[in-house]
């Protein structure tokens, strides 16, 4: 477990499910995981857990609030799955869209707390994988209700919708992105003018 971020209300940390002292922060998220795409969504059946194939080739950023787990994103490494294995939005593209060998899928996006939490978690994953110094192509899936809302307030991301087939899961769209950092805005920007 990397500690990101720690104050006295709420700490971030970044686990990995091949790491045995993180195993209780995965399960946290698991059951997280099940309680809103099983019970909230109606999505699957519950299990107690929600868990599959891409979780061992995946890094977890959790936003732990009194030490319960209340926000998280997997991170899946395209290098770290087994030889010619795909990521879950390249069953979606079509053939001409290609995924490099650096690409991170961002999935499993949730967040039970506050909305400011949800702003906190891209300020994160923007700090770990988009920030400068870092070469990853970043790919994410998402509610086409919550790529609105982050288009509008996260300036310093850019979010390319990719020509691949959306996705439909009960009454939600979701749309395959490309996130990139902006060339016009920086994080400072963003966080000075949200203040």
């Amino acid at each position: 477990m990397v500690t990101l971020q720690s104050s006295t209300q709420v700490d971030v940390v970044l686990v990995r499910p091949s790491i045995a002292e993180d195993s209780n922060l995965c399960h946290a998220f698991y059951r997280l995981r099940d309680a809103v795409f099983a019970e909230k969504y109606h999505w699957d059946e519950s299990h107690g857990e929600e868990r599959d194939r891409y979780d061992d080739a995946a890094e977890f950023l959790l936003v732990r609030e009194g030490g319960k787990v209340i926000a998280g994103v997997r991170a899946i490494y395209r290098a770290r799955l087994a030889p010619g294995g795909q990521l879950p939005i390249e069953e979606f593209l079509p053939g001409n869209e290609t995924v490099p060998t650096n690409a991170v899928e961002l999935s499993r996006m949730i967040n039970i707390g506050k909305n400011a939490i949800g702003l906190i978690l891209y300020k994160l994953i923007y700090d770990h994988w988009l920030s400068p110094g870092h070469h990853t192509e970043l790919f994410a899936t998402l509610r086409q209700q919550f790529l609105a809302m982050l288009k509008k307030r996260v300036e310093y991301c850019l979010f390319t919708e990719l020509q691949g087939m959306h996705k439909k899961r009960g009454s939600a769209v979701f749309i395959p992105v490309r996130i990139t950092r902006s060339d016009t805005h920086t994080l400072a920007d963003s966080v000075t003018r949200s203040a």
